[in-house]
């Protein structure tokens, strides 16, 4: 599938309408808010079709389909440019190397996919951007974000905090490791990198007592950000920031120019083939080799960044993107 899917799931007591933005859409929520049944709906309209009293528009794609444990791998196999809801209990997701069968399954495919999930849900990668709860209104259910981001992609705790911090933490551990280096080094900020998503929350307990700045790549932080969440409810030494990715970082920021950066930035669901890219953040790094292989002082490398993204100008608008 590609671009956002708009859909309406209904019969004569409810009605589901939401859009699909990404191949991984995750909806939290305690019992009772409706989960279960939007998955019952679909699996009625499944196995009696117009007979269940059930009415599914889509804008685009195949079908919906409600997986089931018993048969979920032919199910995948089988099934192509649809939306797949998987309810809690999965069995899936019972176990992390089930978990990792799992997502080795979906990698390959076409299909967009939602999970229910009554908590956190830490086990497939997927963006923040894409965590939702049920807003229900009367017999209308709809998705309203689950975290809150502000426009310099902070996460957003309620907690009033400035950026005077004294040690950056960032997930990459390449070029953008090597970029905020350079940008602070007149400064007395310390920039240091994670290695990995999976030892922010390891740096941040470590250097609990630091004015952190924590940049991460928000296109495959779900399921660490439930933690750094609860952790920057007590913490007001600590921000968190989420873009997709330091490579979406310099294609919005406007040191590259051209119509086909603004229609990945613009349209990057339409864009992005999802059986090669299972998140945003692997899309934009490719994207952005490929569109300057060929140009000499723009060429980006993710394992050692060029001279033309570290000149003092392009910097700046590099890092304005996320209000640093």
């Amino acid at each position: 599938m590609k671009g956002e899917v708009k859909i309406s799931i209904r019969n004569n007591k409810v009605t589901y309408e939401f859009t699909l933005k990404r191949n991984i859409t995750i909806v939290r929520g305690k019992s009772g808010t409706g989960k279960t049944t939007l998955y019952k709906l679909v699996s009625d309209y499944m196995k009696d079709n117009k007979g269940s009293g059930v009415k599914i528009i889509m804008s685009s794609g195949d079908s919906c389909i409600a997986l089931n444990d018993t048969d979920f791998d032919n199910q995948i196999k089988k099934t192509k440019n649809s939306v797949i809801f998987i309810d809690e209990g999965f069995n899936g997701f019972k176990n992390p190397e089930s978990v990792n069968d799992f997502i080795r399954r979906i990698k390959k495919t076409d299909n967009y996919y939602v999970i229910f999930s009554r908590e956190s849900f830490d086990k497939i990668p997927s963006s923040v951007e894409e965590i939702y709860e049920l807003k229900t209104n009367k017999s209308k259910h709809t998705l309203k974000k689950f975290y809150e981001i502000n426009k310099n992609h902070r996460l957003n705790v309620n907690i009033s905090k400035k950026d005077n911090f004294v040690l950056l933490i960032i997930e990459d551990s390449k070029s953008g490791k090597q970029f905020f280096k350079e940008y602070y080094k007149e400064s007395s900020i310390k920039v240091e990198s994670s290695n990995g998503n999976s030892n922010i929350i390891g740096m941040i307990n470590e250097n609990e007592k630091s004015s952190m700045m924590v940049v991460v790549d928000g296109a495959s932080f779900s399921p660490y950000i439930d933690k750094v969440h609860k952790i920057c409810k007590y913490n007001k030494n600590l921000n968190i920031c989420l873009p997709e990715s330091f490579e979406w970082m310099i294609l919005k920021s406007g040191v590259l120019k051209g119509k086909q950066i603004d229609e990945a930035l613009n349209n990057t669901s339409k864009i992005i083939d999802i059986t090669k890219y299972f998140s945003w953040e692997k899309f934009f790094t490719y994207f952005l080799e490929d569109i300057t292989k060929d140009k000499k002082l723009t060429k980006y490398d993710k394992k050692k960044i060029t001279a033309y993204y570290l000149n003092e100008e392009n910097m700046k608008k590099i890092a304005s993107v996320i209000g640093l």
